[in-house]
């Protein structure tokens, strides 16, 4: 008699399955007891590379006893501590070996030192693979080989070496699955026919129940009237992490009790899995053999879209194209399918995914005050999604132009600057006859520009807060910069300091003038600033003096935001009088800065 196998263990496929399957919970006694309980095994969807670590403690009530003196009990309590570990070597083969150790066994003459039970090496080879850990069909040959390692004069191992094989099969359709399987269990005396079945239930995305008959009698008695028929079910819970760990509690009686099925049994164990992404590879055409393969001289290219039929694909593109304006543009973008969420910079040159065809994408892109979302089903030839980009206006400005007396200026335009160009509305608008312009435009802080015919350019920081509702009061004042034909008369002298490029302050105004009115109108072009001189000095001096003065006021015009390339100085020197130089009053009207459009059509005034 030998009960070294009649205990509790986490096989392969427990724990090979702590990523969570729901029906991958099979908790069943340990495989190849000689005269009593076998395991169900449950092929399962393991790749190369999968591996595992358990420990499991079980108390049983056996109350063994001899055949020959059936008064005495050899056997009574036994409480074993279990471990295994095992490793899938190929994407269809699985090992693993197991050890029992007794740490504690009573009965007549049982003495108390822990003892080591009989070594088991078992192999699976898958035949039929499921699709995955919770779907399909799985068909595998199981082995196993046992080493006499244990103690045989206490009951707890076996005096020789031993073996068997079974055919299992497993059958998943989502929380449930059913497994069995049936075989020998070899033996120079008392082999055995086995046959089990076990079903399943997952209870969330970490809990499952199995429930579990195993039967297994003489293959001397088959078939006769004698019976040696032992039987016993098992019941367990199991819990389990993202993380491949799992904890299992559970019992299991004897219905039939017999020699090596104990009466009663308790465990409680934990065990440790790595698992690889779940991903399979496809030999064409030698090996491996597959249930389906509809391309067979071909290679399955393995990317989650239709990996079951055997056969080349490739996901389909999506491309993402974030636009405004009729123009690409970048943008931040919030990407939702089907299983993630994900953000990132989308490149003016757009964004190409590879995604499963059938799903659906959603794209959400936000530039400064622009927003826009677009939704698309990949396919397999390729699909674009286009998001169109569009202003949230969040707030109202009214605009009321008077003059210096408080007349109403209705020739006025309102135009806005902004470092968010794309916040504001983009061109300018006129007040109307009311002299009176609501316009709404994105919260932020940007400058007000109003211009009209006869009077300065005004402009003004403006904060604009969110749902807000302002009016702006904007009162014009006589402009003493007047642009007509290719003109631009500046009414006002411009003074610098005696033989001297340098700039006198009270002229700078007038400059800051001139600078407001060549960035409010569009389409000047270039403008040349011409400096000239009276003739009193050489005319070196007067020619190099004019220049200097020129360019003097390019660099101040510059520096208020008139572009460079905008502005061109030269100097005319004496060359160009406009009054005799005999006189003091004509010397005074030579000494003059013109401004002169050279590109632009004739403009009669400002718009």
């Amino acid at each position: 008699m030998s009960l070294a196998w009649g205990t509790i263990w986490l096989q392969v496929a427990l724990a090979q399955d702590a990523g969570g399957d729901a029906h991958g919970f099979a908790l069943a006694p340990q495989d190849g007891d000689p005269r009593g309980t076998m395991v169900v095994q449950r092929p399962s969807a393991f790749l190369a590379g999968d591996a595992f670590a358990t420990a499991l403690v079980e108390y049983a009530r056996v109350d063994a006893r001899l055949a020959s003196q059936p008064d005495r009990i050899v056997l009574r309590d036994l409480t074993t501590l279990n471990l295994s570990a095992g490793i899938a070597l190929f994407d269809r083969w699985r090992v693993d070996v197991r050890a029992p150790v007794f740490a504690w066994a009573s009965g007549e003459d049982q003495p108390t030192t822990p003892a080591l039970g009989d070594v088991r090496l078992t192999s699976m080879w898958l035949l039929a693979r499921p699709r995955d850990r919770r779907d399909g069909l799985g068909i595998g040959l199981v082995g196993h080989v046992d080493a006499p390692t244990g103690a045989p004069a206490r009951w707890l191992g076996q005096p020789s070496w031993a073996g068997g094989g079974r055919l299992a099969l497993s059958v998943g359709a989502g929380a449930v699955g059913f497994s069995a399987d049936a075989g020998v269990h070899m033996r120079s005396e008392n082999s055995r026919a086995t046959a089990g079945a076990a079903v399943s239930v997952g209870l969330g995305s970490s809990v499952g129940v199995t429930f579990e008959t195993v039967a297994t009698s003489r293959l001397a008695q088959l078939g006769t009237a004698e019976s040696d028929l032992n039987v016993e079910a098992i019941g367990a819970l199991r819990v389990v992490s993202q993380r491949g760990r799992a904890v299992t509690v559970g019992g299991a009686f004897g219905v039939v009790p017999d020699i090596g099925v104990p009466r009663a049994r308790a465990f409680v164990g934990f065990g440790l899995a790595r698992r690889r992404a779940r991903a399979r590879q496809d030999r064409d055409p030698i090996l491996p053999l597959r249930s389906l393969d509809l391309c067979p001289m071909e290679v399955e290219t393995v990317n989650g879209w239709r990996d079951d039929d055997g056969c080349p694909d490739r996901l389909g593109t999506l491309a993402v194209d974030v636009r405004f304006r009729d123009a690409s543009r970048p943008a931040n973008a919030e990407i939702v399918g089907p299983t993630e969420t994900r953000r990132q910079r989308i490149g003016p040159q757009g964004l190409s995914l590879d995604v499963l065809p059938g799903t659906t994408w959603t794209v959400r892109a936000t530039e400064g005050c622009l927003r826009g979302e677009a939704r698309a089903v990949a396919k397999e030839e390729g699909a674009t999604l286009v998001v169109e980009l569009a202003p949230v206006y969040d707030a109202s400005v009214t605009i009321e132009v008077r003059d210096g007396r408080g007349v109403p200026v209705p020739k006025a335009q309102v135009s806005w600057r902004s470092e968010t160009p794309d916040c504001v509305p983009p061109a300018p608008m006129s007040v109307g006859e009311e002299a009176r312009l609501q316009q709404a435009l994105a919260s932020g802080l940007h400058t007000l520009v109003v211009t009209a015919p006869g009077f300065d350019v005004y402009e003004q920081l403006v904060s604009v807060l969110p749902g807000s509702e302002e009016t702006l009061q904007v009162a014009l004042e006589p402009s003493r910069v007047v642009i007509q034909d290719h003109v631009i008369q500046v009414l006002e002298k411009l003074r610098f300091a005696e033989s001297r490029a340098e700039l006198l302050v009270s002229s700078q105004g007038l400059l800051d003038e001139l600078a407001a009115l060549l960035k409010a109108t569009k389409g000047l072009g270039r403008v040349e600033i011409a400096g000239h001189t009276d003739s009193r000095g050489s005319e070196d001096f007067n020619q190099q003096l004019s220049q200097s003065r020129a360019e003097s006021v390019r660099d101040y015009l510059v520096g208020q935001g008139v572009p460079a390339d905008q502005l061109v100085a030269k100097g005319y020197g004496e060359s160009d009088p406009v009054a005799s130089n005999k006189t003091e009053a004509g010397r005074e009207a030579n000494r003059r800065v013109t401004f002169r459009l050279l590109d632009a059509d004739p403009v009669s005034e400002a718009p």
